[in-house]
């Protein structure tokens, strides 16, 4: 018996890693994430029907992250642990709300991406990713100064005017 199950267990392994990816990650469209806000990140992993079914009591990690343009990680959740098992109809949806750090507008330019990055692995299966980029939306400020027409040298000058956000999202309070 004990011969049989490691043979099993070797066979599994081995048509995990030898037949290509056994599980897929799609990660849902993610809008635009204003800085200081809050967000979620969504999605589902599934199993390839044409590969084995990874047996119940086996692990599969799925880990979420969310990276700067640099690639460096800002957030990060705790990885989910699934002993379910996978086979061709079984899919399991994750989320996770994050909170976008105000530091994170320090970063910006209009080349900038942030991305959501969700992996999952087992055992059983190659590790793989799926990114999806995020929009940062950041505050836009504008000075609207209302001058006098003339001014001479000497002359005591009122200017008066509004700072405004042209952006839905707040300033960083306190700042």
């Amino acid at each position: 018996n004990l011969v049989r199950n490691l043979s099993l267990t070797i066979t599994c392994l081995l048509s995990g890693m030898l037949y290509g990816q056994t599980l897929t990650v799609v990660i849902n469209p993610i809008n635009q994430v204003p800085v200081g806000g809050v967000f979620t990140v969504s999605g589902t992993v599934s199993h390839d029907p044409a590969t084995a079914a990874i047996p119940a009591g086996t692990p599969v990690e799925v880990t979420i992250q969310v990276l700067d343009p640099s690639g460096n990680q800002v957030l990060a959740s705790p990885p989910i642990q699934d002993f379910a098992g996978f086979n061709a109809g079984r899919v399991l949806n994750f989320t996770q709300t994050f909170p976008m750090p105000w530091s994170e507008d320090d970063k910006w330019n209009p080349a900038a991406t942030w991305n959501a990055s969700v992996s999952a692995s087992s055992p059983l299966s190659a590790l793989v990713n799926a990114t999806q980029g995020i929009p940062l939306l950041i505050a836009d400020l504008t000075l609207q100064v209302n001058g006098p027409a003339t001014a001479a040298p000497g002359d005591f000058v009122d200017l008066t005017g509004f700072v405004r956000n042209l952006a839905a999202v707040q300033t960083e309070p306190g700042v």
